[in-house]
C-alpha cells in the first residue's frame, strides 16, 4: 500500500534531493538514494503492471470483439446459406441465422441432390452455394442435362423443355425472336416469313405461309378462313367471291324460309313461301330439306284445288249452294280468282319439284312463262332448264358420234385383224412349202408377190393388205406343185387328226376297263360311286362320236382319276395292259438288235442296204406331209460306204431299184468320206455295219 502512494509525496522526495548541495555523501544520504532507487524500481514496475493490465484488457477486448465478430459473421454466413437454400427450394423456414436442426436438413438435401461432401461455412462454399442458387437448379443431375443441352440456367431449362426446346440453341434464337414454343418456332422457320411479327400478324389471321399470306393480300383478303373459301369458288377475284357469297347467304335464307313451312303448313303458308323456294331452286341449292318442302308444298296445293274444284262440282249440279260452299266462294270471281292463284302455285312448286330431281325435260315445260308474273324465280328455272336440256342434247349427240366413232374403230380394227391373220397363214404355208423342198413353175412372179406382202406387215391399211393376199393366192393357186402341197397337208392332218382320235377312244377304253375293274374288286371304295359316274361320262363320250367330247372325256377322265388318289393304281393297270416290250440281242458286229432293227442287222452280209439322209442337209430327199419318201425333181446324190475295197459301180438291178424309187437322175459320188450328210442315200453291204 505503501509503495502505492500518492504521486505528491514522490514529487516531493524527488524535489528535496534536487536540492541537496553537491559534495561527498553521508550514509543517510546514501540511504536515501537507495529509497529512492527502490521506490523508482517500484514505480516503474508498477506503471508496466498497469501496462500489463491494460494490454490484457485490450486483448480480453479484441478477442471479446473478435468473437462477436465471428459470431456475426456465422450468422451472416448461415444467413446467407438459409437464402440460398430457400431458394433452391431445400429450406422453407426463417432467415435467422440459426444454424439449428431446420438447416442442418436442408443441408443434407442439398448436399445429396448436388452430390456434394457436407456444407463448411467457409465463403467459397457459400460462394459455391449462392451460386448454384442464381443458376436455380435443383440437382446435380438436371445441371448435367442442362449442360447437355446448353442451358447456363434452371428457369431457361425449364422454360425451354415447356416450351418443347431439345436444345438451348434453339431456345435461344426463338427467344430472341420472340417465340416461346418450339413448335411455333419450327412453323416461323419454314413459313417463309422474314420476321416474326409478320409470321405472328399472318399466323393471327390464320396463315402459315409467307407465300399463301403475299397471295391473300394481293388478293385483298386479311383472314385464311375467307381467302380459303374464295379459292375453292375458284371466282376470278374477291368482288365476284363477295358477290357470289351473298348469294350464298341470300339462297341459304331463302331455304330457310321454304323449310320453315313445316310438315303440315297451311294453304296460305305455302302460296307465302313458294317464291322464297323457287329462289333456293334457281341459285342451285338441291338439298333434302328442300325438295321436301317443295313436295309437301305441292301435295297441299293439290289437296286444296281438288277441294275447290269438289265445291265447283257441286255449286254446278246444285240449284241451292249450301252455307259451306258459299263460304268457300262467295262470288264466281272471287271463286276464279282464287282456283287461277293455286293453279299457278301448283305449277310453280311443281317446276321447281321437276328441277330438283334434274328432269329438266319436265322442268322446261312445267316452267311456264305465264306463272313468272306471280313467281318470279320460274323464268330463271326455266332458262336454267332450257339449257341443261341443250346440254343433254348435245351429250347425248356427241356420245352417239363417239359410238359411231368407236364402231368404225373397232371394224377397222376387226378388218386389219383378220388381214394380218391371212398374211401370217399365207407366207406361214409358203414357209412351210419352201421347207419341204418344193419348187413352183412362177418362182419370181410368186416371190415379187411375196416381198410385196412382207413389206405390209407392220401397215394398218387392212385393205391394201387383203389386195395383196389376193394376189398373192390367186398366183399360188395357177401353182400345181403348190396346191398339191396344200392338199397333202390337208391329208395328214386329216390323219393326224384320225390318230389322234383314235389313241384318245384308246385311252377311254382302257379307262372304262380300269373302272370296272377296280369297283369289281373294291365295291366298298369311297371312290366307287365318282368312278361309276365318270364310266358313264367316258360311255356317253365314246357313243358320241364327236372329237372335242371324246377328247375332253379323255383329259377329264385321267384327272378324276388322280383326283380320286388312284393315279398310281391306274398307271400300273395301263403297263399291264400294253403288250411286253421287244427283246434285245447282240449282233457278231456287237451292234444291238431288236425287233425294230432285225431286219436290217440280220441276214446275207452281201446284201446290199440302201441307207436315206432325212436330215435338212440331204439336198434332195425329202418326206411329203403323207410321210411318203420322194426326190425332188427325181435327183439323187448317193456315196457308197464300205469297210474294206473301192466303191463298186452300180450294177443294172441297182439302178432299177433306184429308178422304182423315183429316181431319175442318179449322181454317184463314190466312196463316203467327208460329205456323207451331204448326199441323199448311202448304199452299203450288210456286212460292213
Amino acid at each position: 500500500m505503501f509503495l502505492k502512494g500518492s504521486k505528491k509525496w514522490f514529487c516531493s522526495v524527488a524535489l528535496s534531493a534536487a536540492l541537496l548541495p553537491a559534495g561527498p555523501t553521508s550514509v543517510e544520504a546514501q540511504d536515501i538514494g537507495g529509497v529512492i532507487n527502490l521506490m523508482g524500481r517500484m514505480i516503474e514496475q508498477d506503471m508496466r503492471n498497469q501496462q500489463i493490465q491494460r494490454e490484457e484488457r485490450q486483448y480480453q477486448a479484441q478477442q471479446q470483439a473478435e468473437r462477436a465478430q465471428q459470431v456475426r459473421r456465422e450468422v451472416a454466413m448461415v444467413k446467407r446459406l438459409q437464402t440460398a437454400l430457400r431458394t433452391l427450394g431445400f429450406y422453407n423456414s426463417a432467415i435467422d441465422g440459426d444454424r439449428g436442426p431446420g438447416t442442418r436438413s436442408a443441408e443434407q438435401r442439398f448436399t445429396a441432390a448436388f452430390e456434394l461432401p457436407p456444407v463448411d461455412l467457409s465463403e467459397g462454399t457459400i460462394l459455391e452455394i449462392e451460386a448454384y442458387a442464381a443458376s436455380g437448379f435443383r440437382s446435380a443431375s438436371e445441371m448435367r442435362r442442362a449442360a447437355s443441352l446448353g442451358y447456363d440456367n434452371r428457369e431457361d431449362l425449364m422454360n425451354g423443355d415447356k416450351g418443347g426446346f431439345d436444345s438451348a440453341a434453339a431456345f435461344y434464337d426463338a427467344r430472341r425472336l420472340g417465340f416461346d414454343e418450339a413448335e411455333e418456332f419450327e412453323q416461323f422457320s419454314r413459313s417463309g416469313f422474314e420476321s416474326a411479327q409478320q409470321f405472328q400478324a399472318a399466323r393471327a389471321a390464320g396463315f402459315e405461309a409467307s407465300a399463301e399470306f403475299e397471295a391473300a393480300k394481293a388478293k385483298g383478303f386479311s383472314n385464311k378462313t375467307e381467302y380459303d373459301e374464295y379459292v375453292q369458288s375458284g371466282l376470278p377475284d374477291r368482288a365476284s367471291f363477295l358477290a357470289k357469297r351473298e348469294q350464298i347467304l341470300a339462297v341459304r335464307k331463302a331455304n330457310d324460309q321454304c323449310v320453315s313451312i313445316g310438315s303440315a303448313p297451311s294453304v296460305q303458308r305455302v302460296t307465302e313461301a313458294m317464291e322464297s323456294c323457287l329462289v333456293a331452286v334457281s341459285q342451285g341449292d338441291s338439298s333434302h330439306q328442300l325438295s321436301q318442302a317443295l313436295a309437301t308444298s305441292v301435295a297441299v296445293l293439290e289437296r286444296e284445288l281438288q277441294k275447290i274444284e269438289d265445291q265447283a262440282a257441286d255449286l254446278r249440279s246444285s240449284e241451292i249452294a249450301s252455307t259451306a260452299a258459299q263460304s268457300a266462294a262467295t262470288s264466281p270471281a272471287g271463286f276464279v280468282s282464287e282456283r287461277a292463284r293455286l293453279r299457278d302455285a301448283l305449277a310453280a312448286g311443281s317446276c321447281g319439284s321437276a328441277a330438283l330431281a334434274n328432269n329438266w325435260s319436265a322442268a322446261k315445260e312445267l316452267c311456264e312463262p305465264a306463272v313468272a308474273a306471280a313467281f318470279p324465280s320460274v323464268k330463271a328455272i326455266q332458262a336454267a332448264a332450257s339449257d341443261e336440256v341443250a346440254k343433254q342434247e348435245e351429250a347425248r349427240a356427241e356420245a352417239e358420234a363417239q359410238a359411231r366413232k368407236a364402231a368404225e374403230e373397232e371394224q377397222a380394227r376387226l378388218s386389219l385383224q383378220a388381214a394380218q391373220q391371212r398374211m401370217d397363214s399365207l407366207i406361214k404355208d409358203i414357209s412351210e412349202f419352201s421347207d419341204a423342198k418344193r419348187r413352183l413353175s412362177n418362182p419370181l412372179e410368186v416371190a415379187k408377190a411375196v416381198v410385196a406382202l412382207k413389206a405390209l406387215e407392220t401397215s394398218t391399211d387392212s385393205t391394201a393388205i387383203e389386195r395383196q393376199v389376193l394376189a398373192l393366192d390367186t398366183l399360188l393357186k395357177s401353182e400345181t406343185e403348190y396346191t398339191k402341197f396344200l392338199d397333202e397337208r390337208m391329208q395328214a392332218q386329216d390323219i393326224a387328226r384320225t390318230n389322234a382320235r383314235a389313241t384318245a377312244l384308246s385311252e377311254l377304253q382302257r379307262s372304262s376297263k380300269f373302272i370296272q375293274d377296280y369297283v369289281s374288286r373294291n365295291m366298298l371304295s369311297a371312290a366307287a360311286g365318282d368312278l361309276l359316274t365318270l364310266q358313264g361320262t367316258i360311255e356317253a363320250a365314246i357313243a358320241s362320236g364327236q372329237d372335242e367330247v371324246i377328247f375332253s372325256a379323255q383329259k377329264n377322265g385321267v384327272e378324276e382319276i388322280g383326283r380320286l388318289g388312284l393315279g398310281e393304281e391306274f398307271s400300273s393297270f395301263r403297263l399291264l395292259a400294253e403288250p411286253a416290250p421287244s427283246t434285245v440281242e447282240q449282233a457278231d458286229n456287237g451292234l444291238a438288235v431288236t425287233d425294230g432293227n432285225r431286219a436290217l442287222l440280220e441276214g446275207n452280209p452281201r446284201d446290199v442296204l440302201i441307207l436315206g439322209n432325212f436330215t435338212k442337209s440331204a439336198p434332195h430327199l425329202v418326206v411329203n406331209l403323207l410321210g411318203e419318201t420322194a426326190f425332188y425333181e427325181g435327183k439323187a446324190d448317193i456315196c457308197w460306204y464300205r469297210s474294206r475295197g473301192e466303191a463298186p459301180s452300180p450294177t443294172p438291178e441297182f439302178l432299177s431299184l433306184l429308178k422304182a424309187m423315183g429316181i431319175e437322175n442318179l449322181n454317184a459320188k463314190g466312196a463316203c468320206g467327208s460329205e456323207l450328210l451331204g448326199t441323199d442315200l448311202v448304199v452299203l453291204e450288210r456286212g460292213d455295219f
